[in-house]
């Protein structure tokens, strides 16, 4: 069995999972990025940090406690961000014959953190003001709250540990 440096394994509980992302979300061990599970800007030096989403976060775990792995797929492994920015961007797989994901992670992941939908729903819209739209906007996941909304990963931590995200528990998965 692999047991990743945060004693995750991949049979934790979903509970144990969401304890581990939020401590790794507070690490400050991770350079937080948007729209990507994982990239790195394009024209970044050998050796940049990879730039994750919370979700990306938990894929990495996911990897880390023997659950799928990270790739560069030479087809796709350049991406745009919202801004237009170019980036090399990774994939995630559970399995090299499944499909592979660079922004949302593959449903075994989001099981193994008993998070709902492909995004990481939350129980309760999270309002935000959004400055380029000018007005105010609701952030329905977690991925919202890391590309939209601003959040840094200390406040996606918090809102995970206060139990404000939807999780397969919960609806009885």
């Amino acid at each position: 069995m692999t047991t990743s440096p945060t004693g995750l394994t991949k049979d934790s509980t979903p509970a144990e999972a969401r304890a581990a992302l939020v401590a790794e979300l507070r690490s400050g061990r991770r350079t937080q990025g948007t729209d990507f599970l994982r990239a790195v800007p394009l024209d970044a030096p050998q050796g940049t940090p990879w730039q994750e989403c919370c979700l990306g976060v938990a894929c990495d775990l996911a990897a880390r406690a023997g659950l799928g792995q990270w790739f560069d797929d030479p087809n796709r492994s350049h991406g745009e961000d919202i801004h237009g920015n170019e980036v090399t961007v990774s994939r995630f797989t559970v399995k090299a014959s499944d499909l592979s994901w660079d922004e949302y992670p593959p449903i075994a992941v989001m099981d193994m953190f008993g998070l709902s939908g492909n995004a990481g729903d939350l129980l309760h819209p999270i309002p935000y003001y959004d400055a380029d739209h000018t007005g105010w906007r609701e952030a329905r996941s977690l991925a919202e709250l890391n590309d939209l909304a601003g959040f840094d990963f200390d406040m996606i931590a918090t809102v995970i540990e206060l139990g404000y995200v939807a999780t397969a528990e919960e609806e009885g998965e």
